[in-house]
């Protein structure tokens, strides 16, 4: 219990849960003002969310997942009794179901979206997870968050439905655009609790 409270406040567990959490607020808080103010730029007519919430929204707690996986003491860290791997999946998977409770929250603020901002969390946080051992975690950021720009503007220019490498623009039924969500998760989970961090080799083992 002691070496997974250090190995959480290290990676400072708490301030990127309580980030995670205050994105699902204040973007509920902002729909919630301009729906008052009735002029509610985040909606569709309909009142679902427009395809800007509901790819940027996940990524930047995707973004937070990823970066809140650096930790500075992997030399210390590996000479504890406990192995490495169920510590960074515990945390991962804990910000993981905190972002996603917040993000279906959220939802419910919403005519519907639930089901794609959970893809979309799920596939953008395994890119994330994905880049922690290639560029560190410090630097993680940048390929889901270049991803994201791409998939929204190219799906956004695309006539009709875009083709399936714009997952995260892909109606939230689609059956393919779910299982890569999955499977980059599972990939990313995979490969940053095995390996972990870069980050100036401090991780690396």
């Amino acid at each position: 219990m002691m070496v997974a409270r250090l190995f959480l406040r290290s990676r400072r567990a708490g301030w990127t849960a309580l980030y995670i959490a205050a994105i699902a607020v204040l973007t509920a808080a902002l729909h919630f003002a301009l729906r008052q103010g009735d002029q509610d730029y985040l909606a569709t007519p309909e009142g679902s969310p427009t395809a800007l919430v509901l790819v940027f929204v996940p990524l930047a707690a995707a973004l937070l997942i990823g970066v809140g996986s650096y930790g500075p003491f992997g030399e210390v860290e590996r000479t504890a009794s406990r192995p490495l791997p169920p510590l960074r999946l515990g945390h991962l998977a804990g910000l993981l179901v905190l972002a996603a409770a917040g993000l279906a929250l959220l939802a419910l603020t919403w005519d519907g979206g639930a089901q794609t901002f959970l893809r979309n969390l799920a596939g953008l946080t395994g890119l994330a997870l994905i880049a922690v051992p290639l560029t560190g975690a410090r630097l993680s950021w940048a390929l889901p968050f270049s991803y994201g720009i791409l998939a929204y503007w190219v799906g956004s220019a695309a006539s009709g439905e875009p083709r399936l490498w714009v997952w995260p623009m892909r109606p939230e039924d689609d059956g393919a655009a779910i299982a890569i969500a999955l499977a980059l998760l599972a990939a990313g989970l995979l490969v940053s609790t095995v390996i972990g961090s870069r980050d100036g080799s401090v991780e690396a083992e």
